[in-house]
């Protein structure tokens, strides 16, 4: 007899399957999720900030109230301006503008016995705009900011002149 028919094993083949458009669709939409998730989760999704020149020439005003006329006379043009806080710098004094008179307000009892407020002018104190030039930084939804320093209209800035230090609101801002 012959045993050799009963020690071959029979191989069958398996049908190749095709490549086809599903798959090409399922691969696409895989390759787009990991694409996703490296863009929103990664480090190097920031980049762009990198790439971009967001620096600008800042020219920007701030108001400073109830100054002594000795302190105003010692704020020159061409002085640098340090944040007294973070001790980075603001920028630098380009004009002191805008000297007014500041005010005082004084309350009394006039003749019926109700308090009245008398507004008078303080006979040393000023109320000045000093207007300062700077390199910043503008990122959008942020606002621009010297030197991690944000400058915007109305917030207020802790400053250092070379002989004086004060604290200022920011009233317009120019590029």
């Amino acid at each position: 007899m012959n045993n050799n028919s009963h020690n071959t094993t029979i191989t069958q083949k398996k049908p190749k399957r095709k490549f086809n458009f599903i798959d090409f669709l399922i691969i696409l939409v895989v390759v787009a999720i990991i694409g996703i998730l490296i863009y929103v989760f990664s480090p190097w999704a920031h980049i762009e900030k990198l790439w971009t020149n967001n620096k600008v020439e800042l020219t920007y005003f701030v108001e400073i109230k109830d100054v002594d006329i000795a302190y105003i006379e010692s704020i020159k043009d061409g002085d640098g301006v340090i944040n007294s806080v973070s001790k980075n710098s603001l920028g630098t004094v380009s004009e002191i503008s805008k000297i007014e008179k500041a005010y005082v307000y004084d309350y009394v009892l006039n003749e019926q016995g109700e308090m009245t407020c008398i507004r008078s002018e303080h006979p040393q104190k000023y109320n000045i705009t000093v207007k300062i030039v700077a390199t910043a930084e503008y990122e959008k939804g942020i606002g621009y900011s010297v030197n991690g320093c944000r400058v915007a209209i109305g917030e207020m800035l802790d400053m250092r002149f070379p002989q004086y230090t004060c604290s200022g609101a920011c009233t317009q801002i120019y590029e």
